[in-house]
C-alpha cells in the first residue's frame, strides 16, 4: 500500500460530533491523523497494521516495558485496593509500562493499551502526573482504560457509565491512530465489510474494530 499523502479521511471521519463521554472526535481524529502524516518511511511503510510500539518509541522517544505488574513499578500511583494495572504512563521517566501478563494473552490489548498511553502523552501530558490503565475498574476516578475497546462486548457500550473526558479522549486517539480511516475504508471495500479479515489486517480485537467500524459509519459482516 503507497503512502496517501494524507491519513485525513476524504469521507470526513467520524459520523458523530461527540460520543457518549463528550469526547471532540474530529479533534481525535486529527490528532491521530498529525502523527501518521508526520511518520517516515522508515518508522512505517504504510502497510497495517500500524506498529504503534515503534512509534511510541521510535518518533517520540517513549520506552515501552512490559511488566508482571505495573502497579510495582517506583512511581506508580496507589491503583486502590484489588485493582489490576494494564498499564502505566509515567511522562517524568518518558515510559510506558505494560502488563506482560496480558500482552501474552491477549495482543490487540498490549497495542491498544500502548497507543492509549501514548494519547496521553500527546494530549495531556503538560498535567505531570503519572496515570495508569487499570483493567477491573472501569467507571470512574482517574483511571486509564486504554484496554476498554477489547474487553468489553461491542454491543453493550450504554451499560458502562461515561468516562472522564481524558479517558475517553485518549481512548478515541487509540482507535484512530490504530485503524486508520483511510485504510479501514479501503480495506473494508476490498473484503466486503467482513470483520475477521479486518481484524487480520489491523491485528484487532473483534469489539475494537467493531466500535471503529460503527464511528465511521460502516458496516460488517460475520
Amino acid at each position: 500500500m503507497s503512502r496517501p499523502r494524507s491519513f485525513a479521511d476524504p469521507a470526513g471521519g467520524p459520523v458523530v460530533d461527540q460520543d457518549r463521554h463528550g469526547t471532540d472526535m474530529a479533534a481525535m481524529e486529527d490528532a491521530a491523523v498529525a502523527v501518521l502524516d508526520g511518520l517516515p518511511d522508515w518508522i512505517w511503510d504504510c502497510q497495517p497494521p500500524v506498529p504503534v510500539e515503534r512509534i511510541a518509541e521510535d518518533r517520540f522517544g517513549l520506552r515501552v516495558i512490559d511488566t508482571p505488574d505495573p502497579s510495582t513499578v517506583a512511581g506508580a500511583p496507589d491503583p486502590g485496593e484489588n485493582a489490576h494495572l494494564s498499564g502505566l504512563l509515567l511522562p517524568a521517566r518518558g515510559e510506558i509500562w505494560v502488563h506482560s501478563g496480558e500482552a501474552q494473552r491477549w495482543p490487540p490489548r498490549r497495542r491498544f493499551t500502548i497507543a492509549h498511553e501514548l494519547g496521553h502523552w500527546i494530549l495531556h501530558r503538560d498535567a505531570g502526573h503519572p496515570v495508569m490503565c487499570r483493567a477491573a475498574e472501569l467507571a470512574g476516578g482517574r483511571v486509564i482504560t486504554g484496554a476498554l475497546p477489547d474487553i468489553a462486548p461491542a454491543d453493550k457500550p450504554k451499560e458502562r457509565p461515561p468516562l472522564p473526558i481524558e479517558e475517553a479522549e485518549a481512548n478515541a486517539f487509540a482507535a484512530a491512530l490504530l485503524l486508520p480511516a483511510v485504510q479501514i475504508r479501503a480495506e473494508h471495500a476490498t473484503c466486503c465489510g467482513s470483520i475477521g479479515r479486518l481484524m487480520e489486517i489491523f491485528e484487532s480485537s473483534n469489539a475494537a474494530l467493531e466500535r471503529r467500524l460503527r464511528t465511521l459509519g460502516l458496516s460488517w459482516s460475520d
